[in-house]
């Protein structure tokens, strides 16, 4: 029977636990999630997660993974984006599902579906997360909406860094964009794009993309 006690564990934890399951995780206020779910750890998986028992061809414990439909508007967006940043500027880098974002003020780390940077300024810190993105995306589904247009956009949003950050919804065709302004930490526009054929722009690459390009199957 597994418990479902829920408790505090440390930065070393989550990075040992990552270390055997890859990374999908993400750490916030103590606890470990998955990357595409809400809901804690169970603390006594976590625990035979890190202990010297754990044996990963038996690990069968269901951790929330993405599904097709969020792994192909991932690829979509790195792939328009990409491609259009090399098409105009050769400033940024851009980062797909897999690179670690650090919020150094809360001691959260999360793991965006793409990251812009820029490319003569980017820092990271010891264990290789970002510090200071401009440009985060993120894919939401219902397991992740809370998270992902509640904490994450609180957390994002403090980076003094970021300028912009996009959802992208995975189960209908709606992406919500906030652009800061006048590099306030409090003044961000709030726009929303639901027809296939809008233009989206992201100003701080200079960039153009449409609805349509996103979604495309």
């Amino acid at each position: 029977m597994i418990l479902t006690e829920i408790k505090k564990h440390t930065v070393e934890d989550y990075y040992l636990l990552m270390s055997k399951l890859g990374d999908y995780f993400e750490y916030a206020d103590g606890e470990i999630t998955s990357k595409y779910g809400q809901d804690p750890l169970p603390a006594d998986v976590i625990d035979y997660v890190l202990s010297a028992d754990f044996d990963a061809k038996d690990f069968t414990f269901p951790i929330d993974m993405p599904t097709r439909k969020h792994q192909l508007i991932a690829s979509n967006s790195l792939f328009v984006i990409r491609t259009k940043i090399e098409a105009t500027s050769r400033i940024f880098f851009v980062y797909g599902d897999g690179t670690k974002v650090a919020i150094a003020e809360k001691g959260t780390y999360r793991i965006p579906d793409l990251v812009v940077t820029e490319k003569k300024i980017e820092f990271f810190d010891e264990k290789d997360q970002l510090l200071n993105p401009i440009l985060i995306i993120e894919i939401w589904s219902p397991s992740t909406d809370y998270k992902d247009r509640g904490i994450k956009l609180r957390e994002y949003q403090s980076i003094n860094a970021l300028q912009e950050y996009m959802m992208i919804s995975q189960d209908e065709t709606r992406i919500e964009h906030f652009i800061r302004q006048n590099n306030s930490p409090n003044e961000w526009i709030y726009k929303v794009y639901d027809q296939p054929s809008a233009p989206i722009n992201l100003p701080t690459i200079n960039v153009s993309i449409l609805l349509s390009d996103i979604y495309a199957e």
